[in-house]
């Protein structure tokens, strides 16, 4: 009885892809878990196997974003900010399953796929990153898409090298920067570009010409105390 259930169990197994870890999101956090996982596992001399790690990530660029602060400051290009995000995945170790995820089956150790694929794991690791949604507010887009509207942002790749664009154009009046309430990505970023965008019309003669506003949503202008 037991040699048949176990039987049974590989076939299930081996019928799908069944990774020892599989990590959810190509981005930094899911590159860096898996490299530091594959550390792990070659210093801990247990066996290896090709595959025994995997990413599902269907993106096509893996992008440096928090260089997109330098991109709305004139200091970076964007395009020197990504790569391809294959490239950047040890696949001669990790397995890379370029798809879309669409549902997780935690009771029985599964995702599946966009394409239907279903694959099982020991253990997962989710780190599917944040999407910044600009259609949340009204006119935002619009407004994104519009070289002459004054209105960038420095979280998306899009955008970025627009607000470059808008900094270097201001002469004089008000400039306002803003943060949400909530979770964003790198909290701090709103505050760098203020303040990097500050810099360079002081260096440009600029200085006393325009105004500038940091509007937030969060109880304090910082996170931590002084």
């Amino acid at each position: 009885m037991q040699t048949s259930l176990v039987a049974r169990r590989f076939a299930s197994t081996a019928s799908k892809s069944h990774h020892k870890v599989l990590i959810v999101g190509g981005g930094t956090a899911g590159i860096g878990a898996a490299q530091q996982i594959l550390g792990l596992l070659r210093s801990s001399g247990k066996p290896y196997t090709p595959g025994d790690i995997a990413i599902v990530d269907a993106a096509e660029w893996h992008h440096y974003q928090p260089g997109w602060t330098l991109v709305g400051s004139g200091l970076k290009r964007k395009h020197e900010l990504r790569r391809p995000l294959q490239s950047l995945i040890p696949t001669s170790y990790v397995t890379h399953h370029a798809e879309r995820l669409q549902s997780f089956n935690p009771e029985a150790n599964s995702v599946q796929t966009e394409s239907g694929k279903e694959l099982t794991y020991d253990a997962l690791v989710v780190a599917p990153g944040l999407k910044v949604k600009f259609e949340a507010i009204e006119g935002l887009p619009k407004a994104l898409a519009d070289p002459g509207s004054g209105v960038s942002s420095i979280y998306s790749y899009d955008t970025c090298d627009k607000t470059w664009a808008d900094i270097d154009a201001l002469r004089n009046g008000k400039a306002v920067f803003t943060q949400p309430a909530g979770v964003i990505k790198c909290a701090g970023a709103p505050q760098k570009i203020m303040w990097m965008a500050w810099d360079r019309w002081r260096r440009t003669g600029r200085g006393d010409n325009i105004q500038v506003d940091f509007v937030t949503g969060m109880p304090t202008m910082f996170s931590v105390p002084k």
